[in-house]
């Protein structure tokens, strides 16, 4: 029995070797490959020496991660930083101060947050990234002409990976600030030579260190760049020791390095749907790669003139909205990826859940019990038949959207005059300044937490007395909503601004301003001999949460 039990175990150690050994040979050849990542020309801005707050870039990303990002689950979450502060957590007070202006003492309420940097995080010259950097940052910023609500940054010079950052007013997206790259602060010589000419970015970042914090840096100057790893960074890193990003000027590079398996991966949201179904049909293709989707942050919305008299009756835009098969529209155009946009436009598509809003004898219903006819000829009604124009700029995408509202309200008996503008400034300066008629289809990106007064408030409405600011293009004058949307403004506390968010989003649905149509989606490529590399299925780019891709299947499944 012994003997047996000996042997048993002899085998069963055995096996275990061969499995090691197997899986040791394995990583050996996975380590040493370099991961090849193509990218469309014309998207090379990827040191955040000009940068505005919110960007996000594939490759900047790799090298020189946002402190804070919005993760998977759709929140505001910290990639450099220890956790954003709150009233909540102890990490944000007001204090009121007394200061004089125009000669008077008035009160004025500052907000204090207490922020950290993670140990995780070092320059590629093995200093740590501290205080001193975010507030070179944010001074570099504003010296550059952006508009930050920042009154003043305090490094802890005894702990320098903790600073306070005091805002000017109390405000619930302070956090919203940092939502950006770091600059090095000892650096500010080569930073500000680059600054006055870029032309040779690359090569000096790339023969600089200490410009890099991420999980990889900048080492070879060339065309295309290598990036290698941080040896100085601690977080979660993936199997690839170098990542090379291959630049492409057209379609057909592309489509060659696809076909020969030169490339590992091509990064979501650089190919349109149309251009990745004409690739995928080619069989050398269609072999060796996987198609993988998530979702976009840009929402495709319909908005209404609302100065206008007819478009200014509630019914009937109920009417138009009910006439429009926004399922079909994204079947049309994107074949079901992607997402009907939740109502109002700024929730979470993936939380999005209800019965189809379709209902096209509904709509008759409810313009007939208006006084209506959209049955009978003109000359036999009582009120004209009902005419609208929409405004859109004239891409593709736009027009095939535009066609698909033409063809959804012509079966209403609304005829629709398609207006396509080739110019983006024109259609934006109509549409700033009302001059669109009756509909105009525009898009907007939208994040967890956005200003919505910006959106939907009326003092956002865009007028001369404001010199045309506001994006309120469909001129939503409503007081409840002004109400809530202060609400939501002035208060620091989550659930607050949760009951001000749920009051807002239900006088949305009442109110209907404007149709969310669809979300549209992000489109990658990735070669079958990657398979545990996933896109997070949200609006922001993948590379955010790279850390921790790997080549070989996780016994965890998906390990970020």
């Amino acid at each position: 029995m012994i003997g047996r039990s000996i042997y048993t175990l002899g085998r069963i150690k055995l096996r275990h070797l061969l499995v090691v050994l197997t899986l040791a040979l394995t990583c050996n050849v996975t380590f040493a490959k370099t991961l090849k990542v193509g990218v469309m020309e014309g998207k090379k801005n990827f040191y955040p020496i000009h940068q505005r707050v919110g960007e996000s870039n594939f490759i900047r990303n790799l090298i020189s991660p946002p402190i804070i990002a919005v993760s998977k689950g759709q929140k505001w979450t910290c990639i450099v930083c220890k956790r954003i502060p709150t009233i909540e957590n102890g990490g944000v007070k007001i204090d009121t101060f007394e200061t004089n202006v125009d000669g008077k003492e008035v009160e004025q309420d500052v907000l204090k947050s207490k922020w950290e940097i993670s140990d995780s995080f070092y320059w590629d010259d093995g200093k740590p990234v501290t205080g001193l950097d975010i507030k070179f940052t944010l001074e570099y910023l504003k010296a550059n002409g952006h508009h930050l609500p920042i009154s003043k940054i305090v490094v802890n010079h005894k702990k320098p990976r903790q600073f306070d950052l005091w805002f000017d007013k109390p405000r619930p997206d302070f956090y919203q600030t940092l939502a950006i790259s770091i600059l090095p602060h000892q650096k500010a010589k080569l930073i500000h030579s680059l600054q006055m000419d870029n032309t040779d970015i690359v090569s000096q970042l790339a023969n600089s260190k200490g410009t890099s914090y991420g999980p990889y840096r900048l080492s070879a100057d060339k065309e295309n760049p290598t990036l290698v790893e941080n040896s100085y960074y601690k977080g979660l890193k993936n199997d690839f020791k170098t990542i090379e990003i291959q630049f492409h000027k057209s379609l057909e590079s592309l489509s060659r390095n696809l076909g020969s398996a030169d490339l590992d991966m091509v990064a979501d949201g650089e190919l349109e749907y149309k251009d990745i179904k004409n690739l995928l049909q080619k069989p050398s293709i269609r072999s060796k790669w996987k198609f993988v989707h998530s979702l976009s942050p840009v929402t495709d919305i319909l908005i209404f003139n609302l100065k206008n008299p007819y478009l200014a009756d509630l019914q009937l835009r109920k009417a138009i909205f009910h006439s429009i098969d926004r399922e079909s529209l994204l079947s049309d155009i994107f074949d079901n990826y992607g997402s009907i946009a939740p109502l109002p436009p700024y929730e979470a598509a993936n939380t999005f859940v209800g019965k189809s809003t379709y209902n096209l004898l509904q709509a008759r219903r409810i313009l007939e019990s208006s006084g209506w006819d959209m049955t009978a000829k003109a000359s036999e009604s009582s009120r004209p038949r009902l005419e609208l124009n929409l405004i859109f700029t004239n891409s593709p995408l736009k027009k095939k959207i535009a066609n698909r509202v033409r063809s959804n309200l012509g079966s209403l008996g609304i005829s629709v005059k398609l207006k396509p503008l080739q110019s983006k400034d024109e259609f934006l300066e109509r549409t700033r300044k009302g001059l669109f008629k009756d509909l105009a289809l525009i898009s907007i990106k939208t994040f967890p937490d956005m200003p919505l007064a910006d959106l939907y408030h009326s003092q956002a409405i865009p007028k001369k007395k404001n010199d045309f600011r506001g994006n309120n293009f469909a001129s939503w004058n409503n007081y409840r909503i002004d109400q809530a949307l202060d609400k939501r403004n002035q208060s620091l506390l989550k659930s607050e601004r949760a009951a001000a968010l749920l009051k807002v989003s239900k006088i949305y649905r009442e109110d209907l301003p404007s149709i969310p149509l669809l979300v549209r989606p992000h489109f990658g490529l990735i070669n079958s001999n990657l398979v545990n590399v996933h896109f997070p299925g949200h609006g922001y780019h993948s590379s955010l949460f790279s850390s921790g891709w790997s080549s070989m299947e996780s016994e965890k499944g998906v390990i970020f």
